[in-house]
């Protein structure tokens, strides 16, 4: 069975959204691209967020080139900034749901950037996560989509055209604890030619899924929810998943299986403040960068927090195909990996 489904997305700029509502605002809004392409081992992740609780506003940038990381957070005062800019990073909706543009500026990290982002699937809107325990309270919603980019690149002045290469995207709304106590956390992004397969997983230190939502989508607008992920993935000692298997179980009763390898270290997204410095209020413009070697001694262990996204291979997404799989797994001991696909 297929369905057409689509997510709001009001055409005000990003922060605007925010302001303009009526009622309590949610802890955050933010949202996240990756930019890569078939054959090349550049890789960038990029997004920015809104914080009114703190009255913040910042952005990052993560960069895999050259064997190395670059990594750029810039930080402001929401009430003194534009609204869809901090730092040398800009941006604007150009048509809801449908194309953005991304501008980063001359910057410290050497990176440039000015593409226009052009959906090729419908969005896909996740349900809602709720966890309430003695923990704390995440109350979130994602939506994720599928598109191409225009534009270029610059890397250390060294011009780049990126017409064509590929990228998805993600919307987060609300509250969200500083650590869910999770298991293992999955964000798969499979793109072909012909569809595209996202889903996003979580389960919990036991091994019991705690949130799985996903679809199969379609260029022509149709969509198959995923409703289960069962998987078996190779990890290393370091917690870096290098490759697996998934079994996506579909509402109409279809199984689809994925597999996938992810030759490189993938960007590791604590460079971009996944590990509590989003919403944290650092006064106006304020900006840090650093390069990170992505030779080995740099793990998921040694990190703040151990979020990966690993540029990746993929086959049975209507023939082979390319994306991203961002992935976390627990350091605690209560943990051990376990694949529940035999």
């Amino acid at each position: 069975m297929t369905s057409r489904h689509e997510s709001p997305e009001p055409a005000l700029p990003f922060s605007d959204i925010l302001l303009s509502e009526g009622g309590p605002a949610p802890d955050f809004d933010r949202f996240y691209f990756n930019l890569h392409a078939p054959g090349s081992s550049t890789f960038l992740t990029l997004g920015a967020g809104v914080y009114p609780p703190t009255g913040v506003i910042d952005s990052y940038v993560c960069a895999a080139v050259g064997g190395e990381q670059r990594n750029l957070r810039c930080s402001s005062a929401l009430d003194s900034t534009r609204p869809t800019a901090v730092g040398p990073f800009l941006w604007a909706v150009l048509e809801p749901l449908r194309a953005w543009r991304l501008r980063l500026g001359p910057n410290a990290s050497g990176i440039e950037l000015d593409v226009s982002w052009s959906a090729r699937t419908p969005a896909f809107a996740t349900q809602r996560y709720q966890v309430l325990d003695e923990h704390g309270r995440s109350d979130h919603a994602h939506f994720f989509q599928s598109g191409c980019y225009e534009g270029t690149l610059h890397v250390d002045g060294v011009r780049i055209d990126v017409d064509g290469w590929l990228g998805q995207r993600d919307r987060s709304r609300g509250t969200r604890r500083v650590r869910d106590r999770l298991g293992m956390h999955l964000w798969v992004q499979a793109r072909s030619p012909g569809e595209h397969i996202g889903f996003l997983f979580n389960e919990d230190r036991h091994g019991v899924p705690s949130h799985c939502d996903g679809a199969v989508m379609h260029a022509d607008g149709a969509l198959e929810r995923i409703r289960g992920v069962r998987h078996d993935l190779a990890v290393t000692d370091d917690l870096e998943i290098t490759g697996g298997r998934f079994m996506l179980e579909l509402e109409s009763g279809r199984v689809r299986e994925l597999t996938f390898e992810s030759p490189g270290r993938g960007l590791y997204m604590a460079g971009g403040g996944f590990a509590g410095w989003q919403g944290q209020a650092r006064g106006l413009d304020h900006t840090e960068h650093e390069r990170w070697p992505l030779g080995g001694t740099l793990t998921p262990r040694a990190l703040p927090i151990g979020v990966v996204n690993a540029l990746s291979t993929f086959h049975g997404v209507a023939g082979p195909g390319i994306g991203v799989v961002e992935y976390a797994l627990s350091r605690s001991a209560s943990y051990l990996y376990t694949p529940t696909l035999k």
